[in-house]
């Protein structure tokens, strides 16, 4: 997805990026990473 930052960690941890909305996620691989920040963007809908 355009606008999102994806680093790979020496031991193999993925960090994501979103500049825009300020999010950032870590997991073992990028899907997991991009599940994460997904239901997180879903959590700040459904509490806001």
């Amino acid at each position: 997805m355009p606008g999102r930052s994806c680093i790979r960690t020496q031991d193999g941890t993925v960090i994501l990026l979103e500049p825009a909305t300020g999010r950032a996620v870590s997991a073992s691989d990028r899907k997991t990473a991009e599940a994460r920040l997904a239901r997180l963007a879903g959590q700040s809908i459904r509490s806001g």
